[in-house]
């Protein structure tokens, strides 16, 4: 490639250059900038050398608006940047946010199989009470704000929502520090001051106050739901997601996939002779509603989304009254607690050798079934 030193090198210079057949290089006498002709026309480029290496650099094409003094500047510029950086620019700076290192934590949980309500939990309480946070960049999140927003939380919507919305998010930025996006998790080391624990006493008479009023719903599914809760325990979304395939007549179970905790807690449960009657009789739908025992045909889902009605207690309060049931039916703890599909730990080493299903437990829930049945 020829290169040739003129004199002097302008813009009017530039456009008598011709095409030789080959590329030609001319040298600006006043800065690092080489005018180069070839097939196409004339770019400008320069050699930059930094720590004994040499690399070409196009800056621009001849045109109108571009011409060898702004050639001349793009030249001065990047020879800066060189000097300061060397020949490999530096990597654009990306800013890590809350959202990324959700993300992330998402992610990870799917990998490892864990139930999609922690996720889900997690991001409705970010949401909820923080939306900001989300494209928050991580670097800007202190551990003095955090305190201050638990604080504001406590006195505003609760203490329990407080530290559920701060278990909320230690869990995002742990996942942060484990990618170096940030040194530590600012959650940590906040002390917060306990929820007062919510204690649902149940009474015998409260259980037989509530049965009229489950006998009276006019839906067939709904009052079918309500038995079932008060019967068995059983959570509410685990009811509304029952589906026909896991229920089994002959055996008088249904299979719980994806309970709290995830698959890893999938349960076989007993059910009580009248629930099995009671299940049989409903209605099945056809359509999206088909692989649903309590179908919603106006859901998206296809399926309830609870059992809540007017003039009931909450859906949960089931649970509280079929562990009170159970307390009276002489149901020791353990198994209390195998049937709720609840984390036991007696402080024993022998419980580590014992391995308890809900299905071993048929005798107890046919009990507890008996004793509410009776107060009917």
């Amino acid at each position: 490639m020829p290169t040739y030193q003129p004199d002097k090198l302008n813009d009017a210079d530039i456009r008598k250059l011709e095409w030789s057949g080959t590329q030609d290089r001319y040298k600006d006498p006043k800065s690092p900038v080489y005018a180069v002709r070839n097939k196409g026309g004339v770019s400008f480029g320069m050699v930059l050398n930094s720590s004994g290496k040499s690399k070409w650099h196009s800056l621009g094409k001849f045109r109108e608006g571009y011409g060898i003094a702004q050639a001349r500047k793009d030249a001065m510029a990047k020879q800066v940047e060189v000097e300061q950086h060397g020949l490999v620019p530096p990597a654009p700076t990306v800013t890590h946010t809350f959202a990324m290192a959700f993300e992330k934590l998402e992610r990870r949980h799917k990998r490892l199989n864990r139930s999609p309500r922690t996720i889900a939990g997690y991001r409705y309480s970010v949401k909820t009470y923080t939306p900001d946070l989300w494209d928050t960049p991580l670097a800007d999140i202190r551990r003095g704000w955090l305190r201050e927003k638990h604080d504001d939380l406590a006195d505003t919507v609760g203490r329990s929502t407080a530290i559920n919305w701060l278990r909320s998010v230690s869990p995002v930025l742990t996942e942060a520090v484990q990618y170096e996006w940030i040194e530590s998790n600012p959650a940590l080391g906040i002390k917060v001051e306990p929820a007062t624990t919510r204690v649902i006493e149940v009474s015998e008479d409260e259980i037989k106050a509530v049965w009229p009023k489950i006998d009276a719903i006019s839906n067939v599914w709904m009052r079918s739901a309500w038995r079932l809760a008060l019967l068995t325990g059983l959570r509410k979304s685990d009811i509304a997601s029952a589906r026909w395939e896991h229920f089994d007549r002959r055996a008088r179970t249904l299979f719980i996939p994806e309970p709290k905790g995830g698959p890893k807690r999938a349960f076989l449960l007993p059910l009580c002779r009248e629930v099995v009657a009671d299940l049989s009789a409903l209605p099945k739908l056809a359509g999206d509603c088909a692989p649903w025992i309590f179908p919603a045909p106006r859901s998206a889902s296809g399926h309830i989304y609870d059992h809540r009605q007017k003039k009931l207690p909450n859906p949960h309060w089931t649970r509280h009254a079929w562990n009170t049931a159970a307390q009276l039916a002489g149901v020791d703890m353990e198994r209390r607690s195998v049937l709720l599909n609840q984390h036991y730990e007696p402080g024993n080493v022998n419980r580590i050798y014992s391995h308890l299903k809900a299905t071993d437990c048929r005798a107890e829930a046919e009990a507890v079934a008996a004793f509410l049945l009776s107060l009917r």
